[in-house]
């Protein structure tokens, strides 16, 4: 569909303009539109690391419970269209046409997210959804999503990531992402340590309840496709792999027990088909056995610390990493976290204007490395090396992660 396409190029064009905190436009355009913001019941997701695998824990079991649920997540791994779901659905191609056009009628100039967001609220609506798991774009306060007077916050914990924009210490972050806390409303958070202060002393300014995550589940075992947990006495087979993601389930069991007091009815059983359905690709995703092919979107510090966990609690001969980073990342803490766990290191690079070079990253590898610029020929070196015993894994960039899968 030619018009579908030009509507993206349009969209995608918009990148070059970069990100721009401030809810002025957002808030202009939205106006514009009816704010079809307004009468939405929202869960609000920040955080640095595991916002997306929390929306999607959560969405799955508000759908399993029977209610309509709209997602807004970023980015997208392969299509577009993923950010916009109406009970998993992604939107369809033809609403995207329309309702960029009546977006762009209205005539603000709007980045990228704050475009997108605006479109997406005016879906939302339209689909009379029952209630909206929103996730941040970047931090919180001036983030584009920050026009709403949610149900509850959640955020999920809080690392160095975005400096230049956000701060370089904790509790610069923190402060950003505690932006979404709204006077006399709920917050659920993860957050540790002095991001957990300014989250609580934000909260105490604003008369807001605090409610911090507790260890909702009890890990059982855990194998190459899920792993099993216990809730409340009841065994669930959790299909999200990693220590990580014990830690969002967490999470999102906490924001569930909470929400029960606006009126929603979640069953146990409910919530036990809604958790063993969940979906969020990419992360820690296992698409092959023999070698281990691994798929990770890790694209911070924290995020790699947590992936090198995981990966240590696997069997195999080698790995063979495959890594590709953006520019504006703390490469070269992620590189040093990285390296030790591989024989050999293929580099290569995102197709994202911010890609950093793939001889960039070789300064930094120094030995045991390969450079294959073209994603599609990294692969096949990697498949090339890896024995039936050995391991694959590719990560450093969201992007990579949806280029790969486009890919194989």
């Amino acid at each position: 569909m030619r018009e579908y396409e030009d509507t993206l190029t349009y969209l995608f064009g918009l990148y070059r303009f970069g990100s721009r905190p401030g809810l002025g436009p957002i808030k202009k355009i939205l106006r514009k539109l009816g704010n079809p913001e307004r009468g939405l019941k929202v869960i609000h997701v920040a955080g640095t690391n595991g916002k997306g695998s929390v929306c999607a824990i959560l969405s799955s079991v508000l759908r399993e419970a029977g209610y309509k649920v709209g997602m807004y997540t970023s980015p997208h791994l392969v299509d577009f269209r993923e950010r916009i779901r109406v009970n998993g659905r992604i939107i369809p191609r033809k609403d995207v046409i329309r309702l960029f056009k009546l977006v762009r009628s209205k005539g603000i100039e709007l980045t990228y997210f704050e475009f997108v967001t605006a479109l997406a609220f005016k879906y939302f609506k339209e689909k009379k959804i029952d209630v909206l798991v929103l996730e941040v774009g970047m931090g919180g306060r001036l983030d584009a999503t920050n026009v709403v007077n949610p149900l509850v916050s959640v955020i999920t914990n809080i690392s160095k990531e975005h400096t230049g924009v956000l701060g370089s210490e904790i509790k610069q972050i923190a402060f950003e992402k505690a932006g979404i806390v709204k006077r006399n409303s709920l917050v659920v958070t993860n957050a540790k340590g002095e991001a957990f202060e300014v989250i609580k002393r934000i909260c105490g300014e604003k008369k807001s309840e605090l409610i911090r995550v507790k260890r909702n589940t009890r890990k059982i075992s855990s194998g190459l496709d899920k792993q099993k947990v216990v809730y409340k006495d009841m065994k669930i087979n959790f299909p999200l792999l990693g220590d990580f993601q014990i830690e969002n389930l967490n999470t999102a069991l906490e924001t569930i027990e909470n929400i029960r007091k606006f009126g929603f009815d979640l069953p146990m059983q409910k919530i036990k088909k809604g958790l063993e359905k969940t979906q969020w690709p990419g992360r820690a995703e296992i698409i092959k056995r023999k070698p281990l092919f691994i798929l990770d979107s890790a694209h911070n510090p924290a995020g790699v610390i947590a992936l090198r966990k995981f990966v240590s609690e696997l069997r195999y001969k080698r790995l063979i990493l495959v890594m590709g980073m953006l520019e504006d990342k703390d490469y070269k803490r992620m590189i040093r976290y990285l390296k030790p766990l591989a024989s050999r290191t293929i580099i290569t690079k995102p197709r994202m204007y911010r890609a950093l070079e793939p001889e960039t990253i070789g300064k930094e590898v120094k030995n045991h490395f390969i450079l294959r610029g073209e994603i599609r020929n990294a692969l096949k070196e990697a498949q090339r090396l890896a024995k039936r015993d050995d391991a694959i894994l590719v990560t450093g960039s969201i992007y990579l992660i949806g280029n790969v899968k486009e890919v194989l």
